[in-house]
């Protein structure tokens, strides 16, 4: 059954990535009436991403698209670290949205992100001089002047955080910064439900255990 078009709420996850993010999005789906994509991955398997920098356009493009993939879902959205710039305009125009954000402690994000990411730097803008281009995901990311890769991506923590603090205080009912740990366990998994309204019976068994750190 589907839920009527005017209760139906936008629900944003976000973080710095290699936070949990993936994690987030399989608690809030193993819900009843919950339809939440990781990063805009779609069936087709392709990522619809949103630019870090001037990426209005594609943001409103796509959350159209959201809504009508998400089959009815009373709870819908999309998680992605790249929403966090456009998420005043996201509260403005959605008002009963809520976002999620997921905290690592800085430095296992970093040391997470130099695994994953070896060869490429999307934190600097070096037009393939020195590193690999990645036309899919450097512009996702914000671009830093400091060379050294471990600092630039600290920057992207310390800036993401220190946002993530702006937007508590701004936007306090639409807005929630949780530590990753917080998924692991049943006050926070409750505490993240609430958040978002959910009314229907909470699904709170299962294993969401990815970057199971603890939070700074």
């Amino acid at each position: 059954m589907q839920a009527d078009v005017h209760s139906r709420q936008l629900i944003i996850g976000c973080g710095t990535g290699r936070c949990g993010t993936v994690s987030l999005m399989q608690f809030l789906n193993s819900q009843v009436d919950v339809s939440i994509l990781h990063e805009g991955l779609t069936a087709d398997k392709i990522h619809h991403l949103i630019p870090w920098y001037k990426g209005e356009t594609q943001l409103w493009s796509w959350m159209i698209e959201l809504e009508k993939l998400s089959n009815g879902a009373r709870w819908y959205g999309d998680i992605g670290f790249y929403y966090l710039p456009y998420l005043p305009k996201i509260f403005d125009r959605y008002p009963k949205s809520r976002a999620i954000c997921l905290e690592r402690r800085k430095k296992a994000v970093i040391q997470s992100f130099l695994k994953k990411t070896t060869g490429r730097n999307h934190w600097y803008m070096h037009k393939g001089v020195g590193w690999k281009e990645d036309d899919e995901w450097d512009n996702t990311f914000p671009y830093y002047a400091e060379l050294n890769k471990s600092k630039a991506i600290g920057l992207y923590w310390e800036q993401y955080h220190s946002t993530a603090l702006e937007y508590c205080a701004l936007f306090p009912d639409q807005f929630m910064l949780v530590p990753t740990s917080a998924l692991n366990t049943t006050k926070g998994r409750l505490k993240i439900l609430g958040f978002i309204g959910y009314d229907r019976e909470a699904m709170l068994d299962g294993q969401f255990r990815a970057n199971n750190i603890r939070p700074k």
